[in-house]
């Protein structure tokens, strides 16, 4: 199943050499980052790569080994002649030629910009026709991967134009014509998934696809819908990743109710078996996960709406307060979580209260997260009727949001910090210090 971007991180052994196991399901480039330095290798299923360079001399060459060194060792030859021309076109500097993209892609008219993509990929596209040419002996692999490379960036791109055109990144669509490029680039293309830029063009089709058929508010059954009429590859790569995307959420419950579409219109065997894979690992940890010992799921006081923020207040008589509102579909929720548990780590032993209140969530789904993520505190799952009203008493506009109440109870910050912003430890410790 496609996931998105991946990050596998490697220390150095004492001798100055490092390893990295990369599950893989074919054959793709991907970066290597080391000491500010970025090259490109090709990486495939079962096949070893051996890699040699002076990490301390930018102007090194590499020297690659294993089952895998001979298309490297092509790559990096090519774009080190590539690096020597795109001098000649765009100027010297390490980024000279994405800036000249983008002055483009923000001081051009549709036309104009495509244009300019065009004749670049034209003519770098003839310098690597003659570069393979007077290189005959370039393995196949490097040679699929330099022609799909340079044409799903081309195209990526061209509809990268949509969002980058205006500073704020709002979409801006062109005329209709603007997309005739479209019918230039496969879609389905199983040769492409060697170069991340088909998957680039891939990720930007299907947004252009959302917001000109969906706009910015949709169901995602009418997602699946939308994607199941895409070509097969697209469609099945896609597809994954709304289901991952689902999962990783941990909206399993969600996930349940779309697994028997998803499954039918998934056409990979491989990634069908990937998506049911993780939606099981996900599963099975959710089930077995256990509160922590000082976890505790309250109920919400029975009282009017308009004093129900009150009421759970003074269940805290002279302790600071922190509200967290979240829910279990929200990743910016998820991600401040740890932050929130190091702050009450660090908090331990003072009079100060963490409270969590779960809103829009699933019952069993919100007690599975609070279990698999550890969170200690107090817990209340909100109506929506209780979250309406406390999201209009603090002007709610999304989650998280956060709220701050002193020692007698009073709120002094309707919009508080985020537990990660070392300022909010500060604001706790002063309301701690006041009587």
């Amino acid at each position: 199943m496609v996931k998105g971007r991946m990050i596998y991180n490697s220390m150095l052994k004492s001798d100055g050499s490092f390893s990295i196991d990369i599950p893989l399901l074919y054959t793709q480039r991907i970066d290597l980052d080391y000491n500010d330095n970025l090259i490109n290798i090709l990486v495939s299923p079962g096949k070893q790569l051996r890699l040699n360079f002076n990490a301390s001399d930018p102007q090194h060459m590499e020297t690659f080994g294993g089952g895998s060194g001979p298309e490297n060792s092509d790559l990096a030859q090519y774009q080190t002649a590539l690096d020597k021309q795109w001098h000649l076109w765009y100027g010297k500097g390490k980024y000279a030629r994405y800036k000249q993209l983008n002055r483009a892609q923000t001081g051009c008219i549709p036309a104009q910009y495509k244009q300019y993509v065009f004749e670049r990929y034209n003519k770098e596209h003839a310098f690597t026709d003659r570069y393979i040419n007077t290189h005959k002996s370039a393995s196949p692999l490097f040679v699929r991967w330099a022609k799909n490379e340079l044409k799903y960036e081309c195209a990526s791109v061209l509809l990268d134009y949509i969002w980058a055109h205006n500073a704020n990144y709002q979409p801006a669509i062109p005329d209709t014509g603007y997309f005739d490029f479209i019918k230039q680039f496969e879609l389905s293309n199983k040769d492409a998934l060697i170069t991340p830029y088909y998957k680039r063009y891939i990720d930007e089709y299907s947004q252009y696809l959302i917001y000109k058929n969906l706009g910015k508010e949709y169901e995602t059954e009418r997602l699946i819908g939308l994607y199941k009429q895409q070509p097969p590859l697209m469609r099945d790569i896609v597809l994954s990743e709304l289901a991952y995307g689902l999962i990783q959420a941990k909206q399993l419950d969600k996930f349940a109710q779309l697994k028997k579409e998803l499954n039918a219109s998934i056409g990979s065997p491989m990634f069908k078996g990937q998506m049911l894979e993780f939606y099981q690992q996900a599963l099975f940890a959710s089930i077995n996960a256990k509160l922590p010992q000082d976890a505790i799921i309250s109920k919400v006081p029975v009282t009017e709406a308009d004093s129900l923020f009150n009421k759970i207040v003074a269940k805290y008589p002279n302790k600071v307060v922190y509200f967290d509102f979240w829910a279990t579909w929200c990743g910016p929720c998820r991600a401040e979580m740890p932050n929130s548990k190091a702050l009450q780590a660090n908090l331990k032993g003072k009079d100060v209260f963490f409270v969590y209140l779960g809103v829009q969530s699933d019952e069993k789904t919100w007690k599975s997260q609070i279990a698999e993520m550890g969170i200690s505190g107090e817990h209340y799952l909100l109506k929506n009727n209780e979250f309406n009203t406390l999201s209009a008493k603090f002007n709610i506009s999304g989650i998280p949001h956060y709220v701050l109440v002193n020692r007698k109870g009073h709120i002094v910050d309707g919009d508080a910090k985020r537990p990660g912003e070392p300022a909010l430890k500060k604001e706790i410790d002063k309301l701690l210090a006041e009587n």
